[in-house]
């Protein structure tokens, strides 16, 4: 095809016009602002493993821990003493970073040492405060009620200081369903045979040789009290002995003239008396001193108490007590923290708290159910000694695991004189002058 020089020219316009409107449109083109970037769902900054720990920090809540104890009423001092344990175990744990990662937080209910009290409370516990565990008490005869409740639901319990048989004898009725229900007392069948194991010791080796062969006994009356000296009763009148009188009193009685002196009248040259209460105590050892009875004298749990020692004073020379040894350095941390307190009352606390931590941390959960497990299989160092539970989910005792020792007031003050890897003192029995029975030489 031939162009002509009018129709080149005409092609050559039309290529200029659309030379012109393509820099026209690059021009408008690259004048826009940039488009903002794309925003994505996450900050790629922060590492996810960083951020995951964090939220987990923030958003767990505390471990709620029940803790039953009678803070008002007639037991109140003991629950103190407790209580000082309790918080001081709880310290300890979240100071070590705390329990699962999460802080342990501590929910106190007063039942006033009374049971329909303790029965509420355990029921605040878990459809009000929903706690994750219960741990304390003070008193068998209200842990027989309150651990209904706790079977009722399921939630695990360590009673702290509860030791009646009749606990264990519970459990045994129904292990499925006092599963998640433990103590860490040893009960009273212990107690009460350590000290005839000491008293047979003693008259084996005739460190003592008696006037006759009579002893007495005063038991409060709960199920610890009569326990205690059931076994007593048992054991002596099958070593040949004559019990002359079983005195059962109040658990808060403090007039006591009246029963020692038909007992003075009776001439036991032996009178065992289990009472719990520091006042009460102190009021039966004084009484007797008053009356000149002449007889060795076991205190029983009064003795262990600290208000014991500092209201009977040297009034309590001669007299015996079990109890059990503890590790100074605990003992100067709590003091140093609770500068009021009972070592003796507080360790209860702090290991009961403890063993249920333990458990908690094998379980790796709050799961009520695995954390009965966990105690089921419990092999756990305290302060004391070595808790491994039984079938009735009181500890084992003796030998490799708890063992106690027997103590004695003397000068006001008190020292270990049995068994000899215990000892810091020999014992002093005042009455050696005694005259012995015929035939007992």
């Amino acid at each position: 095809m031939i162009l002509n020089r009018k129709a080149i020219t005409r092609m050559q316009a039309g290529i200029v016009i659309v030379v012109v409107v393509v820099a026209i449109i690059a021009g408008a083109y690259l004048a826009m602002p940039p488009a903002p970037p794309t925003v994505g769902p996450t900050v790629t900054t922060v590492a996810p493993t960083t951020v995951t720990q964090v939220v987990t920090t923030v958003q767990q809540p505390p471990i709620k821990v029940g803790v039953p104890v009678p803070l008002t009423g007639p037991f109140a001092a003991q629950a103190k003493y407790l209580k000082d344990g309790i918080v001081m175990a709880a310290e300890d744990v979240n100071n070590a970073g705390g329990l699962l990662g999460r802080k342990v937080e501590l929910v106190f209910g007063d039942y006033e040492g009374k049971v329909d009290v303790g029965v509420t409370v355990f029921e605040k516990f878990v459809t009000q405060d929903r706690v994750d565990f219960i741990v304390g008490g003070v008193k068998t005869f209200v842990a027989l009620a309150t651990m209904d409740v706790a079977a009722k639901y399921g939630i695990p319990v360590v009673y702290s200081i509860p030791a009646g048989d009749s606990l264990g004898q519970k459990v045994l009725s129904d292990p499925q369903k006092y599963r998640n229900v433990y103590f860490a007392d040893l009960n009273n069948t212990y107690w009460g045979e350590l000290e005839v194991i000491w008293l047979k010791d003693v008259l084996a080796n005739n460190q003592w040789k008696p006037r006759n062969h009579k002893f007495a006994l005063i038991a409060e009356d709960s199920d610890w009290g009569r326990g205690v000296c059931d076994i007593w009763k048992k054991e002596l009148t099958a070593m040949g002995w004559q019990l002359v009188a079983y005195e059962l009193v109040d658990m808060n009685q403090v007039e006591y003239t009246a029963v020692l002196a038909k007992l003075k009248a009776l001439d036991p040259v032996l009178i065992k008396s289990e009472i719990t209460s520091a006042e009460a105590g102190v009021a039966l050892t004084k009484q007797r001193v008053e009356l000149d009875i002449k007889a060795m004298f076991f205190t029983g749990y009064a003795g262990e108490v600290k208000d014991y020692d500092t209201l009977a004073g040297a009034l309590a020379d001669y007299n015996i007590y079990y109890s059990y040894p503890l590790p100074m350095r605990w003992v100067n941390d709590l003091l140093k923290r609770f500068p009021d307190s009972d070592p003796i009352g507080a360790f209860w606390g702090y290991d009961s708290f403890m063993l249920a931590v333990d458990a908690v941390k094998r379980a790796g959960s709050t799961n009520w159910d695995a954390i009965g497990q966990a105690l089921a299989k419990t092999d756990y160092k305290g302060l004391w000694g070595r808790w491994v539970f039984g079938s009735s989910h009181f500890p084992l005792y003796g030998g490799e695991y708890l063992a106690a020792g027997m103590l004695q007031f003397m000068g006001g003050k008190k020292f270990f004189i049995w068994p000899p890897r215990l000892k810091t003192q020999e014992s002093n029995l005042p009455f050696m002058d005694f005259k012995v029975p015929p035939g007992t030489e």
